[in-house]
């Protein structure tokens, strides 16, 4: 089942929480060069009830010196092994941060017998994996013993200290929320016949972070699970193939990182308060996630112990300062 972002549903709600703000513009994501075809909407206007003051334009980071030109980057790459052929290409290459990017995996059958495989219940052929060359700032706040596991929780939601990755989702965007039923699709496909699908990265790093930093990054497509006719010996081994990449026009240095983002929000003696009287892992998702529609960091937790919709309590944080800018509770309805 596909769920709906949370930070929707206090669309109307945060207005009675924003009022006497100041309102300023959210930072507008970058356009993309004359030469590409397609752009991601910009976020909202300054009138929209989630503006606040203080954050300054977009500045994208300077271009590395050592990034390749233009067009010596790959765009697509094929491997082939026991009749089986896979092909990764990409719509563009460099990438730019804040821009969809459509990427094209073809699964073709060179060989004399049917192919099989399996897809999960997103009925995916072959599934991409991106990573970025670097990783997010760390944060050192000094935490009690009493909050120290929930800033873990957070952070390990937030994936806070691992390699920053993109997600190429097939036609619904990625967060913790979404998922793929637990099912299998059998496939098949006859010789010489070939099958093509479409993911989309939609700028972002995942999952819901905000722009990834300027930096190299590499994307690999994945078909596993294949085989011809049943027998052991015809099972055939995961086939992989890669493109190398750049992100450019990416995260400026001054906004925060997860983990700067987190503990800004535990600063806060409402937050920090709170989270401590609940049950640690206990029927609850930890939320450190940046909203680009708000243009705000949320941090906190969406409980399911209540009857009902989950409950969302989070601080919404300035992504430059870490100011809380309002602490909200709110049912949340999917």
């Amino acid at each position: 089942m596909r769920i709906r972002h949370p930070f929707r549903a206090l669309a109307v709600t945060m207005v009675l929480v924003m009022i006497g703000a100041c309102a300023r513009a959210v930072p507008p994501v970058p356009s993309r060069p004359a030469a590409a075809a397609t752009t991601v909407p910009a976020p909202k206007p300054a009138s929209t009830p989630f503006a606040v003051a203080t954050v300054l334009p977009f500045r994208p980071t300077p271009r590395p010196s050592e990034v390749p030109a233009e067009d010596s980057l790959p765009r697509s790459a094929s491997v082939e092994r026991n009749g089986v052929r896979l092909t990764l290409r990409l719509g563009l290459n460099p990438l730019y941060a804040g821009n969809q990017v459509a990427a094209l995996t073809t699964i073709q059958n060179t060989g004399t017998t049917v192919l099989h495989w399996m897809n999960d219940g997103c009925d995916t052929n072959a599934w991409i994996s991106a990573v970025v060359a670097s990783k997010w700032r760390d944060s050192t706040l000094e935490v009690s013993a009493e909050l120290a596991p929930y800033r873990q929780w957070l952070r390990d939601a937030a994936y806070a200290v691992e390699p920053i990755r993109m997600v190429f989702d097939r036609g619904f965007r990625s967060s913790r929320f979404t998922g793929c039923a637990d099912l299998g699709m059998p496939k098949e496909l006859a010789p010489g016949r070939k099958v093509t699908q479409e993911a989309i990265w939609d700028g972002s790093a995942a999952w819901s972070l905000g722009l990834p930093p300027t930096a190299p990054a590499t994307i690999t497509a994945h078909f596993d699970r294949w085989s011809r006719g049943g027998k052991r010996d015809d099972h055939g081994k995961p086939l992989e193939v890669s493109i190398d990449s750049w992100i450019l026009d990416g995260r400026p240095q001054d906004m925060l990182s997860p983990a700067e983002a987190i503990d800004a929000a535990l600063k806060d003696e409402r937050l920090a308060s709170w989270l401590i009287t609940r049950p640690l892992h206990d029927s609850a998702d930890a939320i450190a996630q940046y909203d680009r529609d708000l243009g705000l960091w949320a941090v906190g937790l969406l409980s399911y112990r209540d009857e009902g919709d989950p409950i969302l309590h989070a601080a919404f944080l300035d992504p430059v300062t870490g100011e809380v800018i309002a602490i909200r509770e709110q049912r949340v309805s999917f």
